[in-house]
Formats: structure tokens, sequence, C-alpha cells
């Protein structure tokens, strides 16, 4: 028998027959980028064997690839070759690595593929290495190999893609001090790329046997960083996906954000987000501006970059109502807010998106160590806050926490009777009667008439308006 390389047709001896019983065979191609077997030239016996097909009768061979390694099919689609001479010379094509059976079809099979069970063969090799892109000096990979024929035991190595794999030696022995060789356990295989920057391969030793190229592409090592964020403004409690890109940037990274160094900071992991690199989060660590961007390439130490980033949040009202048609003055908090962004208050039966159509709008201001807003309402209902931070285009929901928008109420006065020229205190309770929520005091007149023009003349000949003030933890009162 002989198997065809680039190298040329090699014998593999005058003594193998294919009509050996339990005829095994696994090749591998040393010479090229593959690790297949390109031809089988099978070599028959004389043709005045009666035990054999006559002379000048075609054979046609093809070799199926099992399914599963269990589940075989003759019928299926494959290559076929013919065998017409008298020597039963042919030749046959492997195309992928994997289990094959042999399938012949000839007269004395009817015209029907028949398999021949005692003959199957086994092409190893590796087609592709997970985990193993975008590798920058000195990462640490746990990279998994994918193929035929693999099992704990083998090893894996890279060398300079101009370089001959069989250069290397195998894990025995002294080969353990190679740094470019690693065992493959369970799969996988830990590796660590410390070398110079430039163009490598993979290089795959099963058992053992010698090392073998692969058919992986080439891979690069490059220097790794500066990276750059997609977005330097985050949101907290706001879903933020950011794209980071940058030499070696990888799944296998980290990235932190920190008022202080990179040592101490909270690190998020950088997630395969289509295509590309990044994070997504609503949840930080740390808010605030100007915080310090820290990265974390896979097997090195973390580097503090250039970029700076801010992490804004805005926190929900405080309030569960607003008085109706009054001036109310709202507290503002969070991290990062301006003036130039803007508060959003909503019916419950709308959205954020709905804010610049139907939203009531009011601007942000700044005093006294406080960001508020004074806010309006004109109708009496439910609504949510949305918040618009100026350095985001849209308005975002704050919380799902509802404020009711209701009409200010005076429920009853205490006493409801006084006596002239004596110095009193009347107390009043109601709703909106006071405190910081307005923009100003509640102010109350005594009059004779319920159009509050005809006021009560005091004993000092004064008709006087009283500034309510805060008498005990839910009532106000005037003297």
């Amino acid at each position: 028998m002989e198997v065809d390389s680039v190298s040329g047709w090699k014998t593999l001896g005058t003594n193998l027959h294919i009509s050996g019983r339990y005829l095994r065979m696994r090749f591998v191609d040393s010479t090229s980028d593959f690790l297949i077997v390109n031809e089988v030239r099978f070599h028959g016996m004389s043709c005045s064997t009666t035990n054999y097909i006559p002379a000048n009768q075609a054979v046609q061979v093809k070799w199926v690839k099992y399914e599963d390694d269990e589940v075989f099919d003759c019928d299926a689609i494959a290559p076929v070759d013919t065998i017409s001479d008298c020597t039963r010379t042919g030749e046959v094509t492997m195309t992928e690595v994997g289990k094959y059976g042999l399938c012949v079809k000839s007269q004395q099979t009817l015209g029907a593929w028949t398999h021949r069970s005692n003959l199957n063969m086994t092409v190893v090799g590796i087609t592709a290495v997970d985990n193993a892109h975008n590798l920058p000096v000195g990462a640490v990979r746990t990279v998994t190999p994918h193929g035929y024929g693999m099992k704990t035991g083998d090893v894996i190595a890279y060398v300079s893609v101009d370089a001959d794999c069989a250069s290397l030696i195998t894990m025995a022995a002294t080969s353990m001090m190679d740094q470019r060789i690693f065992p493959v356990v369970n799969g996988q295989a830990e590796m660590t790329f410390n070398a110079e920057a430039g163009e490598y391969k993979f290089c795959y030793s099963f058992s053992d046997m010698r090392f073998r190229e692969t058919m992986v592409p080439s891979f690069m090592l490059v220097t790794p960083g500066p990276v750059e964020l997609s977005t330097t403004e985050l949101i907290e409690g706001y879903p933020n996906t950011v794209i980071v890109t940058g030499n070696g940037v990888s799944q296998n990274d980290a990235i932190a954000f920190t008022a202080g160094g990179c040592s101490q900071a909270t690190y998020m992991p950088i997630l395969s987000i289509h295509n590309e690199y990044g994070f997504q989060t609503s949840t930080f660590s740390v808010q605030g501006t100007e915080l310090n961007v820290c990265y974390r390439f896979g097997g090195l130490a973390a580097v503090q970059q250039s970029q700076k980033v801010n992490i804004r949040s805005v926190q929900p009202l405080t309030v569960e109502e607003l008085p109706y048609n009054m001036n109310a003055d709202v507290t503002l908090t969070g991290f990062g807010l301006t003036t130039n962004d803007k508060l959003c208050l909503i019916s419950t039966s709308s959205s954020c998106n709905d804010c610049n159509e139907s939203g009531y709008l009011f601007d942000v201001s700044y005093a006294d160590d406080r960001y508020y807003s004074i806010v309006k309402m004109t109708s009496e209902l439910s609504v949510h806050m949305c918040y618009k931070l100026a350095s985001h285009e849209n308005y975002m929901m704050v919380s799902e926490n509802v404020v009711t928008v209701v009409a200010p109420v005076l429920n009853y006065i205490l006493p409801n009777r006084i006596v002239g020229n004596v110095a009193h205190t009347i107390e009043f309770s109601g709703r909106f009667l006071g405190g910081d929520l307005l923009t100003g005091p509640v102010q109350a007149v005594f009059v004779r008439n319920s159009n509050c023009d005809d006021m009560v003349t005091l004993a000092d000949g004064h008709t006087t308006t009283f500034n309510l003030v805060a008498i005990g933890e839910e009532s106000y009162g005037a003297e």
C-alpha cells in the first residue's frame, strides 16, 4: 500500500494487503499544513487469482466518514475513485479528519455500495484552536484544540511561522523545560505566549508521535494596548454596553474604574459581544467623574489607561405626592448631575420616549450645594420620573416609583372660635400647608366672604396675613 503526500508516494510495505481482516490505518501528512492523507493507492494481487475480481472489471471505491464515530451510510456523498486495472491499483481521496469506512461497488456487489466493515481508517489532525486570537505578548490562555484523535497526553506548542514543527521534541523527559510546549488535559491546554511580537503557528503531537503541522491559520503576538472605550459616559442603574478595542483585547481580560490606583480596583470581565469585545453592566462599584480606567490583559498585570470615564447616577424622587397647580421645589440627587440636564415627569401610561411630546419637562438648577427643579404640575395624575443627562441623547427611566399629583386641601382649623384682643395659636391641618417641598410659606388671612377680598380688621387696626409655620410633625399654625 502506498500513501500520497506532498513529498511523494510512500510505500507502507509489501506485506500489507487490503484483504487483511482487521486492517487499521492512521495517516498524517508531516510536510504540509494539513494533517490529512491526500490519497491512498491499493495494490491488489494478480489477476490469475480466482478469489479476486476478474481482470478488467471496474471497481469503484469511496471512503465515507462516520457520523459521531457510530453512524455509517455507504450511500452518503463522498469522493468516488475507480480501480480498473488488473493489479487493482487506484487512488482514493481523504478530505477531512475523522473516522472513515471503505465502501465498494462492483458487479460482485450487484451495483450497490457495500461496506467493507473490516476496513476502517482514522485520519487525525487539528482543525481549529479556540481562544487563541488577539494574543498579547505574555498572555496566558486556556485553549481548546478541535479536530480528531486528541486525547489527554497529547501536547500542543507554538513556533515561528517559518519554523519546522518537526524541530520540536515531545513532552517527554527534558522537553518539559521548553516553554513553548504544553500538555493537553481533558481537551484543553493552558498556554503562556511568552515570546516576541510576531507571526506564529501551532504544532501538535498525538500521543507519542512527533510534532506536526495543524490546519489552524497562523496567528499574531502583539504588544498589548493601549485600549479605547467606545464611550466614556456611563450611567449607574442603566444598561451600558461598551466596546473595548486595542491590541491584544479579548474575552480573557478584565477592566475596572477607580478614583485611585489599579491594585485596589474591582474588575469586571471582558465579554465577546457580536464579534467584538467589551462589557455590559448596569452596576458599578464606584461612581463619579474623571475616574481612572484600569485594564488587565489575561495573564498580565493591570495597567492604567490614559482615558477617563464618568459614571453618573440619578436617584429617584423621595416624595410620593406633588401639589397640583403649585410650584414645588424638588431636590435631585445622584452623581455627575449638571444644570444642562432635564427632568421629565410623565404619565404612568406613557414611556420616557414620549417625554418630548407629552411629558412635563423642567430645567435643573444648582444652589446651596444641591441640584433641584422647580416643578409645577397642571394636571392631577400619577407620573414616573424620567431624566436626561446632558451627556446622553435620550430620557431614561429612573425608577418605577409612582408620584401622584394631588390638589392642596385644608382639612380643619383648631380652635374654630377665638376671642378678640387675646393672643391665639391657630392650628391648620391639611395637605401641602408647608415644608421644604414648597417654594415659599403658605399664608392665611381671615375674611368675611368666600371671595377672600373682605379681610377682617384686627384689634390693632390692621388686616394681617399669617405665614404658616410648623408646630408639630404634621401640623402648621399661626399666632
